[in-house]
């Protein structure tokens, strides 16, 4: 099964594709949009996610192995559009996210 990478708006790896999920790991500490109570994509790299054919976006928290998963059409329709300096971003609340814990071996 194919991999593919997808790089942001500062040429940094942001995240992959894999049987129509597209992936990225994060660190709550740093990433989670606090004002929003969110996680964001660069909107750029969801288009192009899509185009490819997500289905499905997850984040993982490696610090508190949480993985967070929502289908892709729930995201563009609920998501907020945003931009705070690192490109232009659609962010989507924690509430609208299904949660699961993980185990060590799915952090890489």
């Amino acid at each position: 099964m194919a991999v593919k990478k997808y790089v942001g708006w500062n040429g940094r790896v942001v995240g992959t594709l894999k049987r129509g999920v597209f992936s990225k790991n994060v660190q709550r500490s740093k990433h989670l949009l606090r004002n929003l109570n969110a996680y964001g994509f660069d909107t750029q790299v969801v288009t192009d996610a899509i185009a490819d054919g997500a289905k499905e976006f997850e984040v993982i928290e490696i610090e508190t192995k949480t993985a967070y998963r929502v289908k892709a059409d729930d995201l563009l329709r609920l998501g907020v559009h945003i931009e705070f300096g690192f490109g232009k971003q659609i962010a989507l609340p924690l509430r609208y996210w299904q949660e699961t814990n993980i185990n060590q071996e799915r952090l890489f």
